[in-house]
C-alpha cells in the first residue's frame, strides 16, 4: 500500500511540474506573439505613411476651372521675385519694364494654363493642415494668386521637396489639406520673366543650307553636302568612309526640320556640370552643325553661316533637352524627328540616279556605254533655260521623249543591299552611264554581274546595292 501511495505521489508531482512547464511556454509564446504583432503593426503604419507621401497615386483634382479660365496670375517667390501674368485666349503675357506686353513662350504658357485650369495633386500628405517647418509652406517658397474669369480668386502655396520624392509640398490658402504636387508646378513659376519670353526659331533657312555635319558620341562623324533643292526633294552626297548620293526625300525632311526648330521652355544657362546631367555627352547625344550660304534672302530675318546645337536626354514626353548658344531648352521631338532618325546608313540613296527633273537644263551631256558601243546625248539650253534642244548621236531628239528617259532614270530604285560596300571590280562593267553637268560635276553609274538575276550598281565608284537585270537592260533606250 505504501508503495502505491509513493508512486501516486510521485506521479502527482511530475504532473504538476509538467503543467507548470507548459504554462510558462504558453505565456512566453503569447508574449512573443504580442511583440511580433506590435512590430508588424508599427512597420505597416510607417510603410503606409511613407507610401502616402512617396508613391504617386492617380491624380486627385481639387478644382476644375475648365469653364472658367485664369485671367490674372500674380507670382510671388520667397527670393523676392514678383511678376504678374495675363491670359487672353490662352496666350499668356506679361509687361516689361517699359510696360510693353511680352508674350510667354508657347510651351510655358500651355503648362501654366494646364496647372491652373485643373488643379491636381499627386497625393494627400495630411487632411488636418498641420504645417511642419520643413515643408516650406509658412512662408511659402512660391505663392501664386489666381483670379479667374468669373472673379473667383484662389491662392496656391508651394513648398519644399517631399522627402524621398520628386514632388513638392502644396497647399491651397484657407483650406486644411496638405498635398504633394508635381515638381513641374514649381519649375514653371520659378522662372524669371525674361526666361518666359517666346523664342524665335533657330536662324536656319532650308534653301541656304550647304552642309550638315552629324556627330554622335563614340561614333565617327559624317556630313551631307547639299547640291540642289526642289519641292519635296533635296539632293546631296553623304560623306563618311566613302561618298554616296543621299536619299532625297529623307534629306528634304531633315532640311525642313532644321528650318522649323523652335526652342521650347528655357531651363537654365549652360554650365560644364550640365554635360552629364542633361546627357549632352551621353550615348543618345547628337551634335548637329549646319553650314549655310551667305545669300541674302528677301526677309527681315538674318541667318548665321554656321549654327551648332546639341540634343541630349529625353526631357518629358515628346521632348528632348537642347543646348544652343550656351543655353539649355526643351524642344519637341516631333519637330526634330527627321533629324534624330537621320544616320549614315539610312541616308544612302537607293536611287542610282537621284536627279532633279527641274534641273535638266543643267545637264550638258550623257554617255551610255554598252560593251564599248556609246550613245551620246547632248543638251543645249538658251540663257533663260526656256528652250532646250536635244541631240542623240548628233541627231535631233524629241525633248518630251528625253524627259521621259530622265524620269525613268530617277524612278528606278535598287532593292538589294550588299553585305558591304565594294569599290574595286576586276571585270569591266556590263553598262556604264555618265551624266555631265554644266558646273563640271559628273555622275557615273556602272553595272556589274552579281548573279543570274541581279546586277550590282556602282555609283561614282561605290557599289552598295543591286537590282534586277531587266533594270540594267531597259534603263535607257539604245
Amino acid at each position: 500500500m505504501k508503495i502505491i501511495l509513493i508512486r501516486l505521489n510521485m506521479q502527482t508531482k511530475s504532473r504538476r511540474k509538467f503543467i507548470n512547464s507548459n504554462r510558462y511556454i504558453i505565456i512566453l509564446a503569447v508574449i512573443l506573439i504580442i511583440i511580433v504583432a506590435v512590430f508588424i503593426f508599427l512597420n505597416s503604419t510607417k510603410k503606409q505613411e511613407n507610401d502616402k507621401i512617396n508613391n504617386p497615386l492617380p491624380f486627385k483634382t481639387l478644382y476644375d476651372f475648365s469653364d472658367n479660365p485664369p485671367q490674372i496670375i500674380d507670382v510671388n517667390l520667397l527670393n523676392g521675385t514678383n511678376y504678374t501674368l495675363f491670359n487672353n485666349d490662352n496666350k499668356i503675357s506679361f509687361k516689361d519694364n517699359n510696360q510693353q506686353k511680352v508674350l510667354v513662350n508657347e510651351d510655358s504658357a500651355k503648362r501654366i494654363i494646364n496647372f491652373l485650369t485643373k488643379i491636381s495633386v499627386e497625393n494627400t500628405v495630411s487632411d488636418e493642415g498641420e504645417i511642419e517647418p520643413e515643408m516650406g509652406l509658412e512662408p511659402a517658397n512660391l505663392k501664386v494668386d489666381v483670379t479667374y474669369n468669373n472673379g473667383e480668386k484662389i491662392s496656391l502655396l508651394c513648398g519644399n521637396q517631399v522627402p524621398l520624392s520628386k514632388n513638392m509640398y502644396f497647399k491651397i490658402k484657407g483650406e486644411k489639406g496638405i498635398y504633394a504636387i508635381s515638381p513641374g508646378f514649381y519649375e514653371v513659376f520659378n522662372l524669371q520673366t525674361d526666361r518666359l519670353r517666346s523664342f524665335e526659331k533657330l536662324p536656319i533657312h532650308r534653301n541656304l543650307i550647304k552642309k550638315i555635319i552629324y556627330q554622335k558620341t563614340n561614333e565617327e562623324s559624317f556630313s551631307i553636302n547639299i547640291l540642289a533643292f526642289e519641292k519635296g526633294r533635296v539632293y546631296g552626297n553623304v560623306v563618311g568612309d566613302y561618298t554616296y548620293p543621299s536619299n532625297p526625300v529623307l534629306l528634304n525632311n531633315i532640311c525642313n526640320s532644321l528650318d522649323d526648330i523652335v526652342p521650347g521652355a528655357f531651363l537654365k544657362d549652360f554650365e560644364t556640370k550640365d554635360i552629364d546631367s542633361f546627357g549632352f555627352n551621353g550615348p543618345s547625344s547628337l551634335k548637329i552643325t549646319v553650314e549655310q550660304n551667305s545669300a541674302v534672302e528677301k526677309t527681315d530675318n538674318t541667318y548665321e553661316q554656321n549654327i551648332s546645337f546639341v540634343l541630349g536626354n529625353d526631357a518629358e514626353e515628346y521632348q528632348k533637352y537642347l543646348l544652343y548658344d550656351d543655353t539649355i531648352y526643351r524642344v519637341s521631338t516631333i519637330l526634330i524627328a527627321p533629324i534624330i532618325q537621320g544616320n549614315f546608313e539610312n541616308l544612302l540613296s537607293k536611287e542610282p540616279f537621284p536627279l532633279s527633273l527641274d534641273e535638266i537644263s543643267n545637264i550638258s551631256s550623257i554617255y551610255d556605254d554598252v560593251d564599248g558601243v556609246i550613245n551620246k546625248w547632248q543638251i543645249t539650253a538658251n540663257q533663260s533655260n526656256q528652250e532646250i534642244s536635244i541631240l542623240k548621236n548628233d541627231k535631233d531628239y524629241d525633248i518630251y521623249e528625253f524627259k521621259e528617259i530622265i524620269k525613268n532614270l530617277v524612278n528606278k530604285s535598287a532593292n538589294i543591299k550588299l553585305d558591304k560596300y565594294i569599290s574595286d571590280f576586276s571585270e569591266k562593267p556590263l553598262r556604264s552611264i555618265t551624266i555631265n553637268f554644266l558646273n563640271g560635276q559628273k555622275h557615273t553609274v556602272e553595272f556589274f554581274y552579281k548573279d543570274e538575276y541581279h546586277d550590282m550598281v556602282r555609283v561614282n565608284g561605290i557599289a552598295i546595292y543591286a537590282w534586277p537585270k531587266e533594270y540594267t537592260k531597259d534603263i535607257m533606250p539604245r
